[in-house]
């Protein structure tokens, strides 16, 4: 087959995330389907059974088997939705441009719960594949793509709320895996003067205390 023609348009930003699988620079939110955690207590339920079987038995081999066939739904069902989106991004934008995550280090560093669930499980259950129909994929630093304005370059824990952005220092609102999106696309456009063509960032604003001082 023909090598497919190189395109360079349109560009897309993708934020990754938890509550949302995915948020684009185009103002679209993709819900996290969580077909593993949605398993979980399926999964939990079939391994206390196999824990109960007698090693070696006939009984523990089916029940190891049961298991394994709930890991196999929920990696089908994963595999699904990765290459439904992954095609609708490469088949509509020439470039995708996604943050450079270590999803491992992220996994192992987390601590359950997380809004009462394992955040470890939520971020193996949203990850994104890019496919090629003559288009590229562009990595960018994803570090603090999440407190970072876009409108201003200022970056400030205490602007990032939950899903809610709100600038301290300019006031601009966004939702937040949108606002992160921007940010990334802003990124793989060479915004700003910083180290290696990205934006400076600068360190959390600092907040002066309310009262008089003494002195």
């Amino acid at each position: 087959m023909p090598h497919p023609e190189i395109r360079t348009g349109p560009v897309v930003a993708i934020d990754r995330g938890i509550t949302h699988l995915l948020a684009d620079s185009d103002g679209e939110l993709v819900a996290n389907p969580q077909r593993l955690e949605q398993s979980l207590k399926k999964l939990r339920r079939a391994q206390r059974v196999v824990a109960r079987r007698k090693k070696g038995s006939r009984r523990r081999e089916r029940a190891k088997i049961r298991v394994a066939k709930i890991h196999r739904k929920i990696r089908r069902q994963r595999t699904h939705v990765l290459h439904e989106l992954s095609s609708r991004y490469a088949k509509s934008h020439g470039v995708v441009v996604l943050e450079n995550l270590n999803i491992a280090g992220m996994v192992k560093g987390t601590r359950p719960p997380y809004r009462g669930r394992r955040m470890g499980h939520l971020l193996h259950d949203a990850p994104l594949q890019a496919g090629g129909h003559g288009g590229q994929l562009v990595e960018v630093p994803a570090h603090y793509s999440s407190q970072t304005c876009p409108a201003c370059d200022v970056v400030d824990a205490a602007s990032r709320d939950g899903e809610r952005f709100c600038c301290v220092a300019c006031g601009h609102t966004a939702h937040a895996d949108l606002n992160a999106a921007i940010v990334l696309l802003s990124r793989r456009n060479g915004g700003g003067a910083g180290r290696g063509g990205f934006p400076d960032v600068r360190g959390p604003a600092k907040r002066q205390r309310s009262g008089l001082q003494s002195g």
